[in-house]
């Protein structure tokens, strides 16, 4: 059996032996197919109607973490599909993602994908084509 001291070293050199190696395939990919291009951010809303509609009276989304994770998922899922599979970004080279989770809770995805270059956005006009930003509304309390 294990004493603490011997566990803490082995998952110290576990999870730095995984870091190391996530590192070393990430600057791989990037050795083989070029530059960072996009670099894409989801994050976990709380206010989505798929979520709040399964909430029963008096429940809080952080009182359901399993449906903010399958929320989650699935709406990733959704958006792995269409920036991968179909091209919204056109051709996609290669991609990489980390999924983690906030203070509060909530998930979040960072995409960074690498595009060929006949797919590459060139001006600002293409850029607004595909940027698209959504800010809540903050609302005031009377």
């Amino acid at each position: 059996m294990l004493d603490k001291e011997q566990y803490y070293h082995h998952h110290l050199l576990v999870v730095v032996r995984d870091l190391t190696q996530r590192y070393e395939d990430g600057m791989t990919i990037f050795i083989h197919d070029g530059k960072l291009y996009i670099f894409i951010t989801m994050t976990c809303n709380p206010s989505w109607s798929e979520i709040s509609s399964d909430l029963v009276t008096h429940q809080t989304p952080q009182d359901r973490p399993d449906l903010l994770t399958r929320m989650f998922r699935a709406k990733f899922e959704q958006l792995n599909d269409d920036v991968i599979n179909k091209g919204v970004l056109e051709k996609v080279k290669s991609y990489m993602y980390v999924i983690g989770f906030q203070k509060q809770g909530l998930l979040y995805v960072h995409m960074l994908l690498i595009l060929d270059s006949n797919g590459k956005l060139r001006d600002p006009q293409e850029y607004n084509s595909v940027v698209r930003i959504e800010i809540p509304k903050i609302e005031e309390e009377s």
